[in-house]
């Protein structure tokens, strides 16, 4: 089974968040929710309180196949500014996992911290012109590489998905019945509106 870490502080986006674990899950995929403040029920930007699954102290020794960051202001800002989580990131990159940040956590976490490097990405606004890492590109979701990048919260299902297909690689995700831009996933039937 793949894993995927979602690192989350209060103030993350909660439908980016819930969507991705959402989609992910319902693939099979497993996904663990880390906390990275001192306590494990965390209140979203929208004030939606969850429960983490753990504390990101608790596995900064394990790998996982994927790193999921999401968007929220105060969320993108502890991130970008937690040296624990920067170095999880890193040591992920380094092992070839794949990194999937949406919405501003591509520009606040990754180019802040210059983990980009030379990869193409996307994040929301206007965040990329504070950075000078990664290759900025005006598209609803870029894949590069092990980067996986989406624009914001309106191509939340299209990041997830395009997430689950990196990581499954056998296609489980595509609907070919009914054409090969349909997304489709136990009771999940998402249509695209346009290839990236």
């Amino acid at each position: 089974m793949k894993t995927v870490a979602l690192l989350l502080s209060a103030g993350f986006e909660e439908g980016e968040a819930i969507n991705v674990v959402d989609v992910l899950r319902r693939l099979q995929i497993s996904v663990t929710t880390l906390s990275c403040d001192a306590t494990l029920e965390l209140t979203s930007y929208h004030d939606v309180t969850i429960n983490a699954d753990d504390f990101l102290s608790q596995h900064v020794e394990n790998s996982f196949d994927a790193v999921v960051l999401v968007g929220g202001p105060p969320n993108t800002d502890k991130l970008g500014n937690y040296l624990e989580a920067v170095d999880f990131i890193e040591r992920h990159i380094q092992q070839g996992a794949y990194i999937a940040a949406l919405c501003s956590s591509a520009a606040k976490v990754l180019a802040k911290n210059r983990l980009l490097g030379s990869h193409r990405y996307v994040c929301c606004g206007q965040f990329y012109k504070d950075y000078d890492d990664g290759q900025y590109v005006a598209q609803p979701v870029v894949i590069d590489g092990q980067f996986i990048t989406g624009q914001d919260y309106g191509y939340t299902l299209d990041f997830a998905f395009a997430l689950a297909e990196a990581l499954l690689g056998d296609k489980r995700t595509r609907a070919r019945e009914i054409n090969d831009v349909d997304w489709v996933c136990n009771h999940i039937n998402y249509r695209r509106f346009t290839d990236y």
